[in-house]
């Protein structure tokens, strides 16, 4: 039989192990239980962190390309997808990183309510605390956080690459430097020194 499988990443053994291991030294194998609560909260507050500063960029540069563009540019089909691709690239980032805050925020609570109170945040590890009390939260604060940070990413990589190449191929000398105003989102002028 195997003892040892691969689940989620992680190599865990299998009853077999655990039943050879109690037969070997005489004794039942068992785990040790302890409190999670802190690493819960710490983990949870890792997420939600990041997930605010990622709320407050996409805010930021939500209507970036809605700025002033030659009449040609504005009018054509390309740069309306281009604006409104990256307009709901960022309210999709914005929506996504709000639902972690939120979702990390009452994971957080949650905890904090039932510290020293319950068995609730004991277990043998945190991922097994989070498994078995916290899978929703676990999964859903997860998920939220890396769509929000895919959306963003794609939003600055791609949209934003697409319109210095849009604004070269006009060849307007205005027009690019307008775009790099965009594209660079006037950080020379809050630049220190």
């Amino acid at each position: 039989p195997s003892f040892l499988r691969l689940r989620g990443g992680l190599m865990v053994a299998t009853p077999d192990l655990a039943a050879a291991a109690g037969s070997a030294t005489g004794h039942a194998a068992t785990a040790i239980v302890k409190s999670f609560n802190s690493e819960g909260i710490a983990f949870f507050t890792q997420l939600r962190t990041p997930a605010a500063l990622l709320a407050a960029a996409a805010v930021k540069d939500a209507y970036v390309l809605s700025g002033k563009m030659s009449e040609d540019i504005q009018a054509s089909r390309s740069w309306t997808f281009l604006r409104d691709a990256y307009l709901y690239l960022q309210l999709l980032t914005f929506s996504t990183a709000m639902t972690t805050i939120f979702i990390a925020t009452h994971a957080i609570v949650s905890l904090q309510m039932g510290k020293g109170l319950s068995e609730r945040d004991h277990a043998s590890s945190l991922v097994a605390m989070m498994k078995s009390n916290f899978a929703f939260e676990y999964v859903t604060a997860r998920a939220s956080f890396m769509t929000g940070l895919l959306a963003f990413t794609i939003a600055q990589v791609r949209v934003r690459a697409r319109v210095r190449v849009r604004v070269r191929v006009s060849g307007g000398e205005h027009d690019e430097e307008h775009a790099h105003g965009l594209l660079v989102g006037e950080q020379l002028e809050h630049a220190p020194g």
